[in-house]
């Protein structure tokens, strides 16, 4: 798997962590270019980790406009990490 997730039970946000190594912050760039924003998860982690996780809204998008964002971000997480099919 290229990104794990919980199943949000209440809130605005849901945490992805991805294959620690990839950064979300160095791949924000790629995934504002898809339309995609998110914040990036190691401006939640005093200690310094959290580069792998990213901090996605699930409150304001309808579910198409969330289940098409998933889908441009999938694609920059493949390309990141090697796997986007050709």
């Amino acid at each position: 798997n290229l990104a794990t997730w919980a199943e949000p039970k209440g809130g605005f946000f849901i945490w992805v962590a991805l294959p620690g190594y990839l950064n979300g912050e160095a791949l924000l760039s790629q995934a504002t270019a898809e339309r995609v924003v998110y914040v990036a998860g190691a401006a939640f982690f005093v200690d310094g980790s959290g580069q792998h996780f990213i901090r996605l809204s699930f409150s304001l998008p309808t579910a198409e406009r969330i289940v098409e964002g998933v889908g441009r971000l999938a694609r920059v997480v493949q390309r990141a990490s090697g796997t986007a099919r050709a």
